[in-house]
């Protein structure tokens, strides 16, 4: 069994290494990373069987930032945890059919709550690696039909979202004023059904791969 546990403060990263003495694995070894640039390099260089990411190793603490879909492209069948600085994000509501982080916890946990979560993700790693690159196009499918109901330019302010670009940014681009970004943001939102522009992006990155917007 072979873990990557990614965190820029050595006193956690090594309280959460030292965590996985207490989980009773064969030949457990598990492996730091404490900045994206190494993180990035142990996830090209092996196959892990757990990825235990803080959003602290992301630019500004984002997750997204970090492209998480890059990192499931690289361990398709690798149960991911994310670790929250503060509280939780809308993330951690999201469904396995919407995201894919498989668990997410605040960082202020106790140990025995990381310990139950690693837990469970190693336990259900065999069932849900055979499952997940099977489940990758109905999800796509699914919001089809929801992206056909936008009309070009809000699939335009989707693509740019899917970027992780503010709606400033998407309004100095697209030569739109805010408030009618901030219109098109809300007509996507309710078109996927999703609360938040974080819920937007997975959805139009997974889109986007998907070569559908």
């Amino acid at each position: 069994m072979r873990a990557l546990v990614a965190d820029r403060h050595d006193l956690f990263r090594e309280s959460l290494t030292r965590l996985f003495e207490d989980i009773p694995l064969p030949s457990a070894k598990v492996v730091e990373a404490s900045c994206l640039e190494s993180f990035f390099r142990e996830l090209s260089a092996f196959t892990y069987d757990l990825i235990v990411l803080s959003s602290n190793i992301c630019p500004k603490g984002k997750p997204e930032n970090c492209d998480i879909f890059r990192i499931r492209n690289l361990q398709p069948n690798t149960p991911m945890l994310l670790i929250e600085e503060t509280k939780p994000t809308r993330l951690s509501a999201l469904t396995p059919s919407h995201s894919p982080i498989d668990d997410v916890l605040d960082k202020s946990c106790d140990m025995g709550s990381f310990k139950t979560v690693i837990e469970n993700l190693l336990i259900s790693k065999g069932e849900e690696g055979q499952h997940r690159k099977s489940r990758l196009p109905p999800k796509a499918t699914l919001y089809f039909g929801a992206t056909s109901k936008l009309t070009p330019r809000q699939q335009d302010v989707l693509r740019l979202i899917a970027f992780g670009k503010s709606n400033r940014e998407i309004a100095r681009h697209l030569k739109l004023s805010e408030g009618t970004v901030k219109v098109h943001v809300t007509a996507i939102l309710r078109a996927f059904g999703v609360s938040n522009r974080t819920q937007a992006m997975l959805v139009a990155q997974r889109l986007m791969q998907k070569s559908q917007i």
